[in-house]
């Protein structure tokens, strides 16, 4: 499942695979998922700002340095796929991981300074609306890889090859 797996990683193993005489093949959907029957419901622990005393640097202070280092890179967007980066840029917290406030979502930090979060809807409040402002855009996390090939195409967009998984690279070469 290129959803679970890095891009590394699925070179590295298809490249021993081969070797054996195998062939590692993406799947579309993944297997486990049609015979997992007792499969938990998504959390729906809304997403909550953190306040700018816990955080050190306003989030829009954080844009500003993302935007600044993507023009020196020359990239258009950067691509954020984990979670506590995500959580960081924007000063936000959750409860979708034990031991771990962060909430489910993707993130595109653009150079203009703006980002797109993707994000499940219920997880949205207005207070988080209000912390988040108009230098944030929200969208449906479903939505997410269908926006990596219909809004990139063309631009050049980081991703961070150890931590983001191959659907990301996959839907941007797309």
């Amino acid at each position: 499942d290129p959803w679970l797996h890095t891009r590394d990683w699925v070179k590295q193993t298809a490249e021993r695979m081969k070797a054996k005489g195998a062939e590692l093949v993406p799947v579309t959907a993944n297997p486990v998922d049609a015979v997992w029957e007792d499969r938990p419901a998504p959390s729906l622990a809304p997403a909550m700002p953190q306040e700018l005393a816990y955080a050190g640097k306003a989030h829009e202070e954080k844009l500003d340095d993302i935007a600044h280092w993507l023009a020196a890179r020359g990239d258009d967007a950067v691509v954020l796929s984990a979670l506590d980066s995500i959580a960081w840029a924007l000063n936000i917290r959750g409860g979708d991981v034990a031991h771990t406030p962060v909430a489910l979502c993707y993130a595109i930090a653009k150079a203009d300074g703006t980002i797109d979060l993707f994000i499940a809807p219920e997880k949205v409040t207005d207070a988080l609306r209000a912390h988040l402002g108009n230098r944030v855009a929200l969208y449906d996390r479903a939505d997410f890889a269908q926006a990596l090939e219909n809004d990139y195409a063309g631009a050049r967009v980081a991703v961070d090859p150890e931590r983001a998984v191959a659907a990301i690279f996959d839907r941007l070469e797309q």
